[in-house]
């Protein structure tokens, strides 16, 4: 980190209690942020990996009782959504709340990124089934008087049959600078990100074992005491 730089955040562990369920508790997460100053001019984010639930081929969600936005054993209520989608419309407004002007510059699809997840995830795991997609933009917008370039990065991990309707974000990266510093600050930002990625990598596998079993054992037992009260 360069000298002067600033820190915040961390690594975050979810009280079940308070979240309405197990699903975020499993494993600890990280939000954290290098920058330049106390404003952010210069900033690197990395976002925390999130449990979603897709309820829509749930009998409990095809009665209505779990709408988008609604919670599920600690997880937010949301279709499955493309990586270019879930970064413009979950990622960037929990970042960014007081963002203004937002514009997009570039939308970009990773395939070569998601082949090497998916690759990844065959080598360790191959009876999951999980499917991934991966995206790049590039924005401009005003935030706090200031205009911003920045580029974010993620993935969409879906669990598939085995998850029945449980997807979420992997590697959720922010990289911005002033409008006029792009190119002085992309090279340091992306190996900042190469680092931490190969770090997230190692350390993601160890916690999917527990993950998988926690919610599909918490999903059938609410969908069983359904079944007992119809």
């Amino acid at each position: 980190m360069p000298k002067g730089w600033q820190t915040e955040g961390g690594v975050l562990r979810i009280n079940p209690l308070q979240q309405g369920g197990p699903a975020q508790s499993i494993a600890a997460e990280v939000d954290f942020s290098v920058k330049k100053d106390a404003q952010g001019t210069v900033m690197m984010r990395w976002l925390p990996d999130v449990l979603f639930m897709d309820m829509r081929w749930s009998p409990a969600g095809q009665m209505g009782m779990f709408p988008p936005g609604s919670n599920y054993n600690g997880m937010t209520v949301y279709p499955l959504m493309p990586a270019q989608q879930f970064l413009m419309q979950i990622a960037f407004p929990y970042a960014h709340p007081h963002a203004q002007s937002l514009q997009i510059v570039e939308t970009k699809n990773l395939p070569k990124v998601v082949m090497k997840y998916q690759t990844r995830m065959q080598e360790i795991m191959p009876q999951l089934g999980f499917t991934y997609d991966a995206a790049l933009l590039t924005v401009t917008y005003i935030e706090n008087g200031k205009k911003y370039h920045e580029k974010i990065t993620g993935i969409v991990e879906n669990w598939g049959q085995l998850g029945a309707g449980m997807w979420g974000n992997k590697e959720t990266f922010f990289l911005r600078t002033p409008v006029d510093e792009t190119e002085k600050w992309h090279a340091f930002g992306h190996r900042a990100r190469m680092c931490t990625v190969v770090q997230r990598q190692s350390q993601c596998c160890q916690s999917f074992d527990n993950s998988i079993r926690i919610g599909i054992k918490y999903k059938a037992a609410f969908e069983q005491r359904l079944d007992d009260i119809a």
